[in-house]
């Protein structure tokens, strides 16, 4: 697999990201000490600028999306309804490691200096990291290089927005009528959806 730092990803969100750790597992501002200068020594900081990541695919009109704390309040962004829970807010760490990850795929090289749509475009993955905009798209014509660069990099969005839970309040006019239509959606890429906490 492509993803070198998927393992960090995951090892990261379960030692100091705000998923439940286990008790056995050892905890505190030593353990994130430690874990921060382990990734340091590997060229992965926090990204303490206000950071946006989204990942669409077109053909399936699934979007999903991660915020890092430096962007907004966790507390603030969850407790204001919306109209769905496309995007999770991750600490600054795990969005450090996102785009080191991003990064070694090319994206910041390869990606248009801007948050345009791409005409055509099958799946799309854009940042917008303290104001400076990427977009990294490919449609049916690019290249199979182009083709799995995008998707490399939406698999590393997905992985840490699948390893973060979040409490998004949803507005809801239609009641459990929002559940049944859920169902009947097709999922499209690779099990989430933006109903209640993912």
């Amino acid at each position: 697999m492509r993803i070198l730092s998927l393992c960090a990803l995951l090892l990261l969100s379960a030692c100091a990201g705000s998923t439940p750790r286990r008790a056995d597992v050892d905890s505190g501002p030593d353990a994130a000490a430690l874990l921060e200068a382990e990734l340091a020594s590997q060229g992965i900081y926090p990204e303490y600028r206000p950071t946006r990541v989204t990942f669409k695919d077109h053909k399936s009109g699934v979007t999903v999306g991660l915020l890092n704390e430096s962007s907004t309040d966790k507390s603030s962004y969850y407790s204001t309804a919306r109209s769905d829970a496309a995007y999770k807010v991750i600490p600054d760490l795990d969005m450090g490691v996102l785009m080191r990850q991003l990064d070694e795929f090319g994206m910041f090289q390869d990606a248009l200096p801007s948050l345009a749509r791409v005409r055509g475009a099958r799946m799309t993955v854009q940042v917008d990291r303290g104001g400076q905009p990427f977009t990294l798209a490919y449609v049916s014509k690019d290249s199979a290089d182009r083709r799995q660069q995008v998707m490399d990099c939406s698999l590393a969005i997905q992985a840490l927005y699948n390893n973060h839970s979040s409490y998004q309040q949803i507005e809801n006019p239609q009641g459990a009528e929002i559940f049944r239509e859920g169902q009947q959606q097709p999922d499209g890429a690779g099990g989430f959806r933006g109903i209640g906490g993912n």
